[in-house]
C-alpha cells in the first residue's frame, strides 16, 4: 500500500481512534473486507461487515481478487489483488483505494505510490507486526 510493505497487519486504516479498513483471511482462504464508507463531505454513506454490504456500494469476490464499487457512480473504493509466487502459492497483497475519508479527504494508494504523507515518508519500507498500517488524526 502505498509503496509500503505491511507484514502481518489486517487492520488498515484507524481514523481518529476509529478501525474504518480492515481485511483479514478466513480460515477457508477467503478474505472479510470491514470498511466504513464516506463521501466527499464526510458522511458515512455504506458499510461492509465481513463482506456484507449496507448502502450504496457493492462487494465482489473472485480469483484472489476484492472490490468494493460506489454503484451510485461506478468508483472502486477499493481493490485487493493476491500475488502469487513461482510455485502459485498466494503471497503479497496489492492495496489500492480510491477512499474518502471521515474528515472528506480523499486518499488515492497504490501499490507503488499515495497521496498521503505518512505513507510516502515510509515508501520502499517493510513494516513487520504494526496492528494498524495507516493511523490518522
Amino acid at each position: 500500500m502505498g509503496g509500503v510493505k505491511f507484514e502481518d497487519c489486517s487492520k488498515l486504516i484507524s481514523f481518529r481512534g476509529q478501525e474504518i479498513l480492515s481485511l483479514r483471511q478466513a480460515a477457508d482462504g477467503t478474505f472479510l473486507l470491514n470498511a466504513d464508507v464516506f463521501n466527499e463531505g464526510g458522511t458515512l454513506v455504506a458499510s461492509v461487515r465481513d463482506n456484507v454490504t449496507t448502502g450504496r456500494i457493492e462487494f465482489t469476490q473472485a480469483n484472489g481478487e476484492v472490490t468494493l464499487t460506489d454503484k451510485s457512480t461506478g468508483r472502486k473504493i477499493c481493490h485487493f489483488a493476491t500475488r502469487k509466487d513461482g510455485a502459485g502459492k498466494r503471497t503479497d497483497i496489492d492495496v489500492t483505494l480510491n477512499y474518502y475519508l471521515p474528515n472528506g479527504r480523499r486518499l488515492e494508494s497504490t501499490p507503488e505510490t499515495s497521496n498521503d504523507a505518512q505513507l510516502e515518508k515510509m515508501k520502499g519500507s517493510i513494516q513487520k507486526g504494526v496492528q494498524t498500517a495507516l493511523v490518522l488524526q
